[in-house]
């Protein structure tokens, strides 16, 4: 349901994942082509079954991150264009309080989820760049990419409204696989215009100072859209970690890669060697959860390293207890 790069190796330090190198053509580059409604609609379908996931992560996109991003380009965006400071700061300040009373954490998000990281190749659509990946709230992301859109829109046709009505096919095809509230979306669309406005100067474009403005006229017309009444009945919880039940927690403990990226630091801390394989060694039903044996393979200097690790996932609550 989703296309990513399959993952090929995990490095400790600095914690990255190797994913397979893939073949495909950004989507901002295909806004004329004769495929991008299709395009964009298996882009929707894919960011919304993204969104439906359930997944241990341990990074946050809390509110702070949101409020401190709009911050800092806003003070970028007044600098540049000193003649808009009120109108900026007018819709910055709008930004912040509505995003305060209206965000909600959710849902694993991509958190730098636009045009230019979705990859295609003929109609295939796979995301990439997943390095921001955290728990946030999922209009993030859907308000990103509507944003994103207007860019290509802008240099491709010299018109910001040109890819309105691939906009609205997005929105629709996410509305049909997950459930959010519209207005929310716009508003984290206008935050997003706000903060690409300037991206115009910061890579000096001959025409930056129209750009600028126009961006920021579209943010305030969009933000004027997320006013209007709510019409979805969404629970206003903001969680501030993942709800995971006994059966998924189970289901990951059981996934040897991602225990292996899980007990790598631990291992690396505890003995100073560098995990190389991690394998389920098996699992056993207990009155309360489970319990699992892992065996566990790597090098410690020039020495061999071997260890066996058990865990277990308990029925209730979402603690587990590791020993060796």
């Amino acid at each position: 349901k989703i296309g990513l790069a399959r993952p090929g190796g995990f490095i400790i330090e600095p914690r990255l994942t190797f994913q397979e190198k893939i073949a495909g053509t950004r989507l901002g580059s295909l806004v004329d082509s004769p495929s991008i409604d299709v395009i964009v609609t298996r882009t929707a379908h894919a960011i919304a079954n993204f969104h439906s996931l359930s997944i241990p992560l341990r990074t946050r996109r809390r509110l702070k991150d949101e409020l401190a991003s709009i911050g800092r380009w806003s003070d970028v965006l007044v600098q540049v264009r000193p003649d808009l400071q009120r109108r900026i700061r007018v819709l910055e300040s709008k930004l912040k309080s509505n995003i305060e009373e209206r965000m909600r954490m959710c849902a694993p998000v991509h958190a730098d989820f636009h045009h230019t990281n979705v990859l295609v190749e003929d109609t295939t659509v796979r995301l990439i760049d997943l390095d921001e990946m955290a728990y946030g709230d999922p209009c993030v992301d859907v308000g990103r990419f509507l944003a994103s859109l207007r860019i290509p829109s802008l240099r491709a046709f010299g018109d910001i409204t040109a890819l309105d009505a691939i906009q609205e096919r997005f929105l629709e095809e996410y509305l049909k696989i997950r459930r959010e509230e519209v207005r929310n979306i716009r508003l984290f669309e206008s935050a997003s215009l706000l903060t690409s406005a300037a991206s115009a100067f910061r890579i000096q474009r001959p025409d930056w100072q129209r750009e600028v403005e126009i961006i920021c006229d579209q943010a305030e017309r969009t933000f004027t859209a997320s006013q209007a009444p709510s019409i979805a009945s969404l629970p206003p919880a903001r969680f501030d970690h993942p709800q995971l039940s006994a059966d998924e927690r189970l289901n990951w403990a059981l996934d040897e890669t991602y225990m292996q990226a899980v007990l790598a630091p631990c291992i690396r801390e505890s003995y100073g060697a560098e995990l190389v394989t991690c394998k389920v060694l098996k699992s056993k039903q207990l009155k309360n959860g489970h319990k699992v044996k892992y065996t566990l393979q790597g090098w410690a200097g020039d020495n061999r390293f071997k260890a066996a690790v058990s865990g277990h996932i308990l029925d209730k609550g979402e603690s587990k207890q590791l020993y060796y």
